[in-house]
């Protein structure tokens, strides 16, 4: 029809409701555990991200992006790390970097992200997995200043 215009669905319009940064060096131990990060940077919060307990809770049910983003240090070639989301209890490994391309003491930066349909409630942690299977026992790590997060509402 001529002179009108379709109505337009704003469903779909993505929101960062949470994002921050690492500003300090975080000491983690290998042995395959889950070590949850803390972001001394909170740049954007909606409310619903703790910066006591480094924890968001969705107040709202629909579909949402996670990221995270950082350099891992280990002070041994025999590593492995992990970049994880962890959604209440279950963990998501959005990226894994291991032994060959893992240096002694030098950085390795990845990350990942990961959209899905989170119900209210629903807690969202972000943090790294190390030392997964692999002799590196004795092998120490630290996830360095500059990691990133990011929680974008994609709409429900």
């Amino acid at each position: 029809m001529a002179g009108t215009q379709a109505a337009v669905s704003t469903a779909f319009i993505p929101k960062v409701v949470a994002a921050g940064t690492k500003t300090v060096s975080q000491a983690t131990s290998g042995g395959g555990a889950y070590a949850k990060w803390t972001f001394q940077n909170v740049l954007t919060n909606d409310g619903n991200w703790n910066t006591t307990n480094n924890t968001y809770t969705v107040s709202k049910a629909g579909f949402y992006e996670v990221s995270i983003a950082g350099p891992i240090q280990a002070n041994a070639t025999n590593n492995a790390s992990a970049w994880v989301v962890a959604i209440g209890n279950n963990k998501y490994i959005l990226n894994n970097l291991s032994k060959g391309s893992a240096v002694a003491n030098n950085p390795m930066y990845s990350g990942g992200a990961v959209a899905l349909y989170f119900s209210v409630g629903t807690t969202i942690t972000f943090g790294s997995i190390h030392c997964m299977g692999a002799d590196c026992s004795d092998t120490t790590y630290k996830v360095e200043p500059g990691c990133t997060f990011t929680i974008t509402d994609l709409g429900s």
